[in-house]
Protein backbone atom coordinates (compact mmCIF):
# COMPACT_ATOMS: atom_id res chain seq x y z
CA UNK A 1 0.00 0.00 0.00
CA UNK A 2 3.24 2.36 0.86
CA UNK A 3 4.29 2.13 -2.50
CA UNK A 4 0.60 2.62 -4.35
CA UNK A 5 -0.47 5.83 -1.97
CA UNK A 6 2.90 6.61 0.24
CA UNK A 7 -0.22 8.52 3.27
CA UNK A 8 -2.94 5.94 2.50
CA UNK A 9 -2.02 3.87 5.58
CA UNK A 10 -1.82 7.14 8.14
CA UNK A 11 -5.30 8.49 6.90
CA UNK A 12 -6.78 5.04 6.74
CA UNK A 13 -5.80 4.56 10.45
CA UNK A 14 -6.37 8.60 11.98
CA UNK A 15 -10.31 9.06 9.60
CA UNK A 16 -11.37 5.59 9.86
CA UNK A 17 -9.57 3.44 12.33
CA UNK A 18 -8.30 0.46 10.23
CA UNK A 19 -5.92 -1.39 12.27
CA UNK A 20 -6.32 -5.22 10.62
CA UNK A 21 -4.81 -3.85 7.13
CA UNK A 22 -4.96 -7.50 5.63
CA UNK A 23 -8.73 -7.31 5.26
CA UNK A 24 -8.48 -5.62 2.55
CA UNK A 25 -6.70 -5.43 -1.09
CA UNK A 26 -3.60 -2.39 -1.24
CA UNK A 27 -5.73 -1.34 -4.62
CA UNK A 28 -9.25 -1.37 -2.40
CA UNK A 29 -7.65 0.09 0.25
CA UNK A 30 -5.64 3.06 -1.92
CA UNK A 31 -9.06 3.78 -4.25
CA UNK A 32 -10.37 4.61 -0.61
CA UNK A 33 -7.72 6.68 0.21
CA UNK A 34 -7.99 8.44 -3.45
CA UNK A 35 -11.82 9.42 -3.12
CA UNK A 36 -10.69 10.95 0.57
CA UNK A 37 -7.73 12.94 -1.07
CA UNK A 38 -9.49 14.24 -4.85
CA UNK A 39 -13.00 14.49 -2.99
CA UNK A 40 -14.73 11.76 -5.43
CA UNK A 41 -18.36 10.92 -4.35
CA UNK A 42 -19.20 7.67 -5.33
CA UNK A 43 -23.21 6.93 -7.05
CA UNK A 44 -24.00 5.05 -4.38
CA UNK A 45 -23.38 5.63 -0.31
CA UNK A 46 -22.38 2.16 1.18
CA UNK A 47 -20.47 1.10 4.22
CA UNK A 48 -18.48 -1.82 5.73
CA UNK A 49 -17.85 -1.86 9.23
CA UNK A 50 -15.13 -3.90 10.71
CA UNK A 51 -15.07 -4.77 14.74
CA UNK A 52 -11.84 -4.88 16.05
CA UNK A 53 -12.21 -7.67 17.94
CA UNK A 54 -11.90 -10.99 16.04
CA UNK A 55 -10.64 -13.97 18.17
CA UNK A 56 -10.01 -16.38 15.13
CA UNK A 57 -9.30 -14.04 12.16
CA UNK A 58 -13.13 -15.09 11.00
CA UNK A 59 -13.20 -11.67 9.25
CA UNK A 60 -9.81 -11.71 7.17
CA UNK A 61 -12.04 -14.62 4.67
CA UNK A 62 -14.88 -11.52 3.71
CA UNK A 63 -11.97 -9.54 1.55
CA UNK A 64 -13.27 -10.87 -1.66
CA UNK A 65 -16.48 -9.85 -1.35
CA UNK A 66 -15.27 -6.36 0.74
CA UNK A 67 -12.95 -5.65 -2.18
CA UNK A 68 -15.85 -5.94 -4.53
CA UNK A 69 -18.38 -3.83 -2.80
CA UNK A 70 -15.22 -1.37 -2.49
CA UNK A 71 -14.49 -1.59 -6.28
CA UNK A 72 -18.01 -1.97 -7.80
CA UNK A 73 -20.11 -0.23 -5.88
CA UNK A 74 -17.87 2.54 -4.10
CA UNK A 75 -18.45 1.42 -0.97
CA UNK A 76 -16.40 2.96 2.48
CA UNK A 77 -14.84 1.31 5.07
CA UNK A 78 -14.06 1.13 9.16
CA UNK A 79 -13.39 -0.53 11.75
CA UNK A 80 -14.61 0.48 15.56
CA UNK A 81 -14.16 -1.24 18.74
CA UNK A 82 -17.23 0.16 20.21
CA UNK A 83 -20.45 1.26 19.82
CA UNK A 84 -19.28 4.63 20.78
CA UNK A 85 -16.80 4.10 17.91
CA UNK A 86 -19.37 3.04 15.16
CA UNK A 87 -21.38 6.09 15.80
CA UNK A 88 -19.30 8.28 15.04
CA UNK A 89 -18.10 6.72 11.89
CA UNK A 90 -21.58 6.26 10.82
CA UNK A 91 -21.90 10.01 11.53
CA UNK A 92 -18.48 10.88 9.53
CA UNK A 93 -19.29 9.07 6.80
CA UNK A 94 -22.66 10.50 6.66
CA UNK A 95 -21.28 14.12 6.69
CA UNK A 96 -18.76 13.20 3.84
CA UNK A 97 -20.59 11.12 1.31
CA UNK A 98 -24.47 11.76 2.49
CA UNK A 99 -27.26 8.44 4.13
CA UNK A 100 -26.19 5.09 3.12
CA UNK A 101 -27.98 3.14 0.97
CA UNK A 102 -26.14 0.11 2.53
CA UNK A 103 -24.39 -1.04 5.16
CA UNK A 104 -22.37 -4.44 6.07
CA UNK A 105 -21.70 -4.55 9.58
CA UNK A 106 -19.04 -7.84 10.89
CA UNK A 107 -18.60 -8.51 14.15
CA UNK A 108 -19.38 -12.07 16.32
CA UNK A 109 -22.37 -12.63 16.70
CA UNK A 110 -25.81 -14.03 18.38
CA UNK A 111 -29.09 -13.57 17.92
CA UNK A 112 -29.20 -10.91 20.70
CA UNK A 113 -25.73 -9.49 20.13
CA UNK A 114 -23.05 -8.50 18.28
CA UNK A 115 -19.43 -8.05 19.25
CA UNK A 116 -16.86 -5.23 18.42
CA UNK A 117 -14.36 -5.01 20.85
CA UNK A 118 -13.25 -7.45 24.09
CA UNK A 119 -14.71 -9.46 26.55
CA UNK A 120 -16.14 -6.42 28.73
CA UNK A 121 -19.98 -5.28 28.07
CA UNK A 122 -19.81 -2.66 30.16
CA UNK A 123 -17.20 -0.72 27.93
CA UNK A 124 -19.77 -0.80 25.17
CA UNK A 125 -18.37 -2.94 23.00
CA UNK A 126 -21.26 -4.90 22.20
CA UNK A 127 -24.53 -4.30 20.37
CA UNK A 128 -27.61 -5.87 22.42
CA UNK A 129 -31.29 -6.28 21.67
CA UNK A 130 -31.73 -4.39 24.33
CA UNK A 131 -29.86 -1.00 23.16
CA UNK A 132 -31.69 -1.16 20.23
CA UNK A 133 -35.02 -1.38 22.22
CA UNK A 134 -34.24 1.36 24.32
CA UNK A 135 -33.03 3.66 21.36
CA UNK A 136 -36.39 3.43 19.78
CA UNK A 137 -37.48 4.89 22.81
CA UNK A 138 -35.38 7.35 23.51
CA UNK A 139 -36.52 11.19 21.87
CA UNK A 140 -34.10 12.57 19.40
CA UNK A 141 -33.10 9.48 17.51
CA UNK A 142 -35.14 9.88 15.32
CA UNK A 143 -33.49 13.09 13.17
CA UNK A 144 -30.20 11.00 13.43
CA UNK A 145 -31.23 7.96 11.87
CA UNK A 146 -32.78 10.15 9.01
CA UNK A 147 -29.37 11.88 8.58
CA UNK A 148 -27.65 8.31 8.61
CA UNK A 149 -29.49 5.91 6.27
CA UNK A 150 -31.70 6.83 3.18
CA UNK A 151 -35.51 5.69 3.12
CA UNK A 152 -34.42 2.92 0.89
CA UNK A 153 -31.51 1.58 2.70
CA UNK A 154 -30.53 -2.58 2.65
CA UNK A 155 -28.24 -4.03 5.66
CA UNK A 156 -25.71 -7.09 5.04
CA UNK A 157 -25.12 -8.56 8.10
CA UNK A 158 -21.18 -10.44 8.77
CA UNK A 159 -22.22 -11.88 11.52
CA UNK A 160 -23.17 -15.85 12.95
CA UNK A 161 -26.80 -15.82 13.80
CA UNK A 162 -28.12 -12.67 14.24
CA UNK A 163 -31.04 -13.64 12.22
CA UNK A 164 -31.20 -16.79 14.29
CA UNK A 165 -29.36 -19.09 16.34
CA UNK A 166 -29.96 -23.04 15.94
CA UNK A 167 -33.74 -23.92 17.60
CA UNK A 168 -33.36 -21.31 19.75
CA UNK A 169 -37.25 -19.62 20.14
CA UNK A 170 -37.04 -16.09 19.40
CA UNK A 171 -39.62 -12.74 18.26
CA UNK A 172 -37.95 -10.43 17.34
CA UNK A 173 -33.62 -11.30 16.23
CA UNK A 174 -31.00 -9.04 16.35
CA UNK A 175 -31.36 -7.72 12.02
CA UNK A 176 -34.87 -7.68 12.85
CA UNK A 177 -34.98 -5.37 15.82
CA UNK A 178 -32.38 -3.28 14.10
CA UNK A 179 -35.70 -3.26 10.99
CA UNK A 180 -38.36 -1.92 13.48
CA UNK A 181 -35.73 0.68 15.26
CA UNK A 182 -35.24 2.60 11.54
CA UNK A 183 -38.98 2.24 11.11
CA UNK A 184 -39.76 3.55 14.21
CA UNK A 185 -37.62 6.30 14.03
CA UNK A 186 -38.42 7.45 10.58
CA UNK A 187 -42.05 8.31 11.09
CA UNK A 188 -42.32 11.06 8.87
CA UNK A 189 -40.73 8.82 5.04
CA UNK A 190 -44.13 8.44 3.76
CA UNK A 191 -42.42 5.29 1.51
CA UNK A 192 -39.62 3.54 2.84
CA UNK A 193 -38.31 0.06 1.93
CA UNK A 194 -36.08 -1.54 4.70
CA UNK A 195 -34.35 -4.47 4.02
CA UNK A 196 -31.66 -6.69 6.58
CA UNK A 197 -30.34 -9.73 5.64
CA UNK A 198 -28.70 -12.04 8.20
CA UNK A 199 -27.48 -15.72 8.66
CA UNK A 200 -29.49 -17.99 10.63
CA UNK A 201 -26.85 -19.84 12.30
CA UNK A 202 -22.57 -19.73 12.09
CA UNK A 203 -21.36 -18.95 8.93
CA UNK A 204 -19.46 -16.28 7.02
CA UNK A 205 -20.99 -14.43 4.08
CA UNK A 206 -20.73 -16.15 0.26
CA UNK A 207 -21.96 -13.78 -2.15
CA UNK A 208 -23.76 -11.11 -2.50
CA UNK A 209 -25.87 -9.97 -5.83
CA UNK A 210 -27.19 -6.81 -6.47
CA UNK A 211 -28.24 -4.61 -9.44
CA UNK A 212 -29.67 -1.41 -9.95
CA UNK A 213 -33.49 0.10 -10.43
CA UNK A 214 -33.11 3.29 -11.72
CA UNK A 215 -31.07 5.70 -9.55
CA UNK A 216 -32.03 2.64 -6.75
CA UNK A 217 -29.33 0.40 -5.79
CA UNK A 218 -31.17 -3.67 -5.85
CA UNK A 219 -29.54 -6.35 -3.91
CA UNK A 220 -31.43 -9.33 -5.16
CA UNK A 221 -29.47 -12.09 -3.38
CA UNK A 222 -27.40 -12.78 -0.20
CA UNK A 223 -25.97 -16.46 0.00
CA UNK A 224 -24.00 -17.53 3.47
CA UNK A 225 -21.24 -20.26 3.80
CA UNK A 226 -22.22 -24.19 4.76
CA UNK A 227 -25.77 -23.53 3.32
CA UNK A 228 -26.70 -21.71 6.26
CA UNK A 229 -30.10 -20.39 5.75
CA UNK A 230 -30.14 -16.55 4.57
CA UNK A 231 -32.88 -14.40 6.76
CA UNK A 232 -34.83 -11.62 4.90
CA UNK A 233 -36.26 -9.12 7.47
CA UNK A 234 -38.35 -6.81 5.36
CA UNK A 235 -40.77 -3.66 5.37
CA UNK A 236 -41.98 -1.52 2.49
CA UNK A 237 -44.49 1.36 2.50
Amino acid sequence: LSHISPDAAQNLYKNRGLRVFGRYSAPSLALVHKRDIEGIKPKYSGLIINPYDDHNGAFLNDRELTDSLIMDLGADICEAGSLFGVGRQLIRHAKRYGPLDFASPGGHGTYKSLQFGGEDMVSGSYLRLGDLQRLKKQEGVGNWVEKIVKPRFTCIMRSCSTGKQDDIPVECPLADELKHLIDTKTPSRESKHILVFAPEGDTSLENVDWDTQGQHLLFKRVDYDKNVHTGRFELKK
